[in-house]
């Protein structure tokens, strides 16, 4: 997907061969670069995919109540009443820890 894309974009772009290559279906990635396209894939996919995870773990913590105790009643209530009372900040709140946590999965994309 977008990681082999990116990865063999890079290593092409750097050309060479260095040393610290390793050779990847015909095409030597410096592990460096292959780490930044991981990287740079992981983190847009957590931006990308991020208010949907939102939504979900609000309604997740609805799950106890009773109907009359719930603030979201399905999805698009939930994204409706973020998006009022909080803007698109509201989605996006926690993120920065979640692209921490991206470095794992580039350093399982680039194992």
């Amino acid at each position: 997907g977008g990681y082999d894309f990116l990865r063999t974009e890079l290593s092409e772009s750097s050309g060479g061969n260095r040393p610290d290559c390793q050779k990847t279906k015909g095409i030597e990635a410096p592990v460096l670069q292959r780490f930044k396209a991981a990287q740079l894939v992981s983190m847009a996919a957590s931006i990308a995919h991020y208010p949907l995870d939102s939504i979900r773990r609000r309604l997740m913590m609805e799950a106890g109540k009773t109907e009359i105790e719930r603030m979201y009643y399905n999805s698009m209530d939930c994204f409706r009443k973020i998006l009022r009372q909080e803007g698109y900040k509201g989605f996006y709140r926690g993120l920065g820890l979640n692209l921490v946590r991206s470095v794992g999965a580039a350093l399982v994309l680039v194992s």
